[in-house]
């Protein structure tokens, strides 16, 4: 009777041993791994947020992209990397032709990246710190036109810059208008047409 109650109670021990044993090496790893995928949880939540926050902003640049692009444009045609004469000859002739103006000479110099603005002397205060072709423009015309000439110089896509104009009488006067506001002018319009110091992307 008293063995019997020694091989219960040692087998009673051995399972308890068994058990507890089991316990701590199933669940103590178990915690482990519940932990380490909790941290894992973690980063991967920290970088789907900054995920989507690139992804937020690709999707802006993407929206901004067509004006962006329309600016890059408009500065390049502002500011080309080359003289471009002939597109400048252009711009001339429509301003002058919206105006009503015939271009009786255009006259351009060599392009210049010397700082020194059309019409100064040596030494005199400068305006101009790119790369610039100075031109001389000649013409005829009624105060209004030339006024409307000289309006739509400052509103070529070109960055044009005039320095001088001189006016004279031509000795003649414009046809339908009052000899007090007909007279024709001959004008001599002196300035400068930058450009860049090299390609715009």
């Amino acid at each position: 009777m008293n063995n019997a109650k020694v091989r219960y109670i040692a087998g009673a021990v051995i399972l308890v041993l068994v058990v507890a044993g089991w316990y701590f090496f199933y669940y103590s790893s178990l915690s482990t791994k519940v932990s380490a995928s909790a941290q894992v949880i973690t980063t991967d939540q920290q970088n789907l947020a900054l995920l989507q926050s690139k992804l937020e902003g690709l999707v802006r640049e993407d929206k901004n992209l067509p004006t962006l692009k329309r600016e890059a444009s408009a500065l390049q045609r502002a500011l080309p990397s080359s003289p471009q004469l002939p597109q400048l000859f252009n711009d001339f002739n429509q301003a002058a032709a919206s105006s009503g103006l015939p271009l009786i000479n255009i006259t351009p110099t060599p392009p210049s990246s010397t700082p020194q603005a059309a019409g100064t002397t040596s030494g005199s205060p400068s305006k101009a710190t790119a790369p610039s072709i100075f031109f001389s423009i000649q013409t005829e015309g009624g105060y209004y036109q030339v006024e409307s000439f000289l309006k739509d110089l400052d509103t070529l896509s070109r960055l044009v810059n005039v320095e001088s104009v001189s006016i004279s009488a031509a000795g003649q006067h414009v046809p339908g208008y009052p000899s007090s506001e007909g007279e024709i002018l001959s004008v001599t319009i002196k300035g400068q047409a930058f450009e860049s110091q090299g390609t715009l992307q």
